[in-house]
Formats: structure tokens, sequence, C-alpha cells
């Protein structure tokens, strides 16, 4: 592919082991031979832009970029590093295994290095990837820890995640690329190698610059690359990961697992989806302001850049973690696309507690409501109205035990049109009435 990620084909012991795992489950992937892409970056930014009949793959790198046209490489592939891609314009295909899965603009997936995968651009898609070896951001997160002066919930009041990317667009972010790209689908230059902006000679001899803090990269005493044999991989039947959260978040949670955890022999990844909050808002997500400033940071050679990078990578883990802009979920495989879309389901129908329609869930998931409504009775038993009706008694349940809002505030904030469809549903569902319930939970607690 280029000098900064290449193309390693596995060799003959490790094909016949995944040969022979993949055909003991049926569901052999792969064309050819199994292949690894590797880097020889700790951090890196790949940009692939759909436009017209042609792809733009842009890298950008410490201290440099480079930018080239050709086709997209749909052979199924696993990383010697961790990536994490995040859609900024149309849909991206990701097949992994022999199942492909949807993401629109605002997703985003964080995979592991077991993960056999192909990703195909839409027609009119803009996705960037954000790779990192795992040696280098188990340094950043131990880094992190270390200057953990206040609790995550406490910085989420007092700092929110992009409040130093918002306050206004400065010339700098203007030309960053996926700015570039919301303003202008086709205006790229695609020369052979970019190093850096033109008159940039500082830049330019920063090419090769590595990052602070890493001084070998050797993930994992496993491989010589850091990836797991594949006789050494587990498969688990649980479809999401509900194990407990550390103070630290669930990606913090997820990588050092997957670096030294017992989850560095699974095949799991991370899928973040927009909250419906952040769908109905006109502000670009926080996450893309900071991969703009990653961007700018790779390509400054400013001396403390790498250290920059490392914070600006900590809040892009952050930005993703906010449960008011995203639902995130850990998946382990064997997982079927119907699990998937119904974990994205589920996420919708909690967060509205019940209170979304149809065609609203449609528009957010970008499916047909009649196909999400099966896959609901499918994997629940029930209808996306019944369980909608489960959510909403919850929360109201919830509002009257709890809380000290009158009846009529309850109405209000749940959306109900009219005192009587609340009182006829909470009834129905019950057999008591709004406020009889209220004394009964009060009575016993």
């Amino acid at each position: 592919m280029d000098d900064i990620y290449t193309f390693s084909t596995a060799d003959l012991k490790e094909q016949a082991a995944i040969t022979a795992r993949y055909k003991a489950e049926a569901a052999y992937p792969f064309d050819d031979a199994p292949r690894r892409l590797i880097t020889n970056q700790p951090f890196s930014l790949y940009y692939k832009i759909a436009g017209g009949d042609q792809l733009t793959h842009i890298i950008a790198y410490p201290g440099g970029i480079k930018s080239f046209t050709g086709p997209n490489d749909n052979c199924m592939h696993q990383h010697n590093h961790f990536e994490l891609f995040y859609v900024l314009r149309g849909e991206l295909q990701n097949r992994i295994d022999n199942v492909t899965y949807r993401y629109k603009k605002g997703d985003a997936c964080l995979l592991n290095r077991n993960i056999f995968h192909s990703d195909t651009p839409g027609p009119d898609c803009a996705v960037v990837f954000v790779d990192f070896l795992g040696d280098y951001i188990e340094q950043v997160l131990s880094l992190e820890k270390s200057f953990d002066i206040f609790s995550r919930s406490r910085a989420a009041d007092i700092l929110p995640p992009s409040a130093n990317m918002t306050a206004g667009r400065n010339t700098a972010y203007r030309n960053t690329i996926s700015h570039t790209i919301s303003r202008n689908a086709d205006n790229w230059n695609t020369t052979a190698d970019r190093n850096t902006p033109s008159g940039n000679t500082a830049n330019r001899n920063a090419a090769s610059r590595k990052l602070p803090a890493v001084d070998e990269v050797n993930i994992s005493p496993d491989t010589d690359d850091g990836s797991i044999l594949p006789d050494q991989l587990q498969v688990t039947t649980n479809k999401t990961d509900k194990a407990p959260v550390s103070d630290y978040g669930k990606i913090h949670d997820f990588l050092l697992s997957n670096i030294r955890g017992e989850q560095r022999y699974y095949r799991s990844y991370m899928e973040f989806t927009s909250t419906l909050q952040a769908l109905a808002s006109p502000k670009a997500p926080a996450a893309e302001e900071i991969i703009d400033g990653l961007q700018l940071e790779l390509l400054n050679g400013q001396p403390g850049s790498g250290y920059t990078i490392s914070g600006l990578l900590c809040r892009l883990i952050h930005s993703l973690e906010d449960t008011q802009a995203y639902h995130a979920n850990v998946m382990q495989l064997d997982l079927s696309n119907e699990d998937f879309l119904f974990a994205r389901i589920d996420n919708y129908l909690k967060e509205s507690h019940g209170r979304i329609s149809r065609a609203e869930l449609s528009r957010a998931l970008n499916y047909n409501a009649e196909y999400l409504n099966q896959i609901a009775r499918r994997r629940s038993g029930k209808s996306l109205k019944q369980l909608g009706k489960i959510y909403s008694l919850e929360y109201a349940k919830e509002l009257l035990g709890e809380s000290s809002m009158s009846i009529a505030q309850i109405i209000n904030t749940m959306g109900f049109t009219s005192s009587s469809h609340f009182y006829t549903f909470f009834r129905d569902q019950t057999g008591i009435s709004p406020a009889q319930y209220r004394k009964l939970y009060r009575s016993r607690t």
C-alpha cells in the first residue's frame, strides 16, 4: 500500500489454523489467503473519501501527509493495531466475518486486533480510520491516570469534551480534511506523495519523527507483531458485554483488557451510534472537532506536539463515552446483523423511555420501520410498540415513586398528549391509577 501501511499474508501455519477455526464454525469468509494490515507508526489517521467514480486515500502521520487515488482494497484482514473508524459523511459497510454492518454519518466502531473484516465506502462516503498501536495507547492511558486530578463525572460538569475545540472554528480548523469534506466533496489534490503543506520545511524534516514515550513497539508476547494466533482465539456466545465499567470508562477498559487482559484472546469490537439528542443538535460532534485537532497536530511538527496528540486522543475517547452523545456497545462474535440492529433499537428505546415512533426509529437507524419491528419480534417476542410501552411504564413508575413531580408534570415530561391517555395507559398496564401506585410505593418505602 505504501511505507506507512503494508499488507502481510499469514504464514502457512497461521493460515491452516484460521481455516480450521472458521470451517469448524461453518463460516469461512475469505476469498484468498487472510492478510494482516501492519503500520510502522504508533499513531496515524487514514482517510478514505469517495467522490464520483474514484476513491481518494489520505494518510496523516507524525510530521507528514500522503495522498493517492486508487481502488478500495476489499480483502478480509486484521491489524497489528487498534482501529477506530468514524464516518464523516455518507455510509460505510463494514463486513466482519460473513456479516455486513452499515454505519452512517456520525457512527463509529473500534476494532480489536483479532477481528477479520473489510470496509467498503458508499458512493458519497468519507471515513477516517484512527489507528494506534497497543503499546502507544497503553502509555497514553497510563499518562491520563497519572494526571487524573478529578473524576470524569466532575470533569464533565467543569470541562465538556469539546471545551477547547468549539470556541470558534479558526482558520487552522477551516483547513482540516474533515472540514473540507463538508464544504466540497470532490475537490481533492491527489498527488502521489504530498508530505506536508507546501513551504513547511520543518514539517517535511519531521516526516519520520516518532511520537514521544514510545521506545519500542512490541505489543504482546504472543506474536512478533502483537496479534493473537488463530488457535488461541476464543468465541463467546455473549452478544454484548455487560461487565461492570471502571471509573475510567468503557473504552479504557476495552483497550486495556485487549492489550493485557483476557479480551486479547477474543474477537470483539465496540460500536458507537449517535443518541437522539445528538442527532437533533445543529452543533458538530465533539469527536469531529477533536479529530481535526489530531490532524493538525500530526502535521504541526512543533515541540510538544506528541504530548498534545496524546491528550487529544484521550479527549476523543472521552467524547465517545459521553452518554448524551453516543450509545456504546461492546460486541463479541458470533454476532448476526439482527443482534447488531436489535442492540441499537434497544439503545434508542431506553434513551427515549419508549416514547419514539417507528418512523423516528427508522430515520435514526436508516432501516425500514417494518423490518426493525420484525427484528424486535424475533429477538424479544414483542413488537416495537410493546417494547416501547415497557420502557414508558418503567419511567412512569420511576417518576411516580422517586420524584416529587406532580402527575401533571410527569405527563408533560413523558410527552403524553393528554392526561386521559396517560391514565388509561398506566391503568391498562398496572391495574391501578398513577396516584394509587405512588401511594402504594411510598407506603412500602
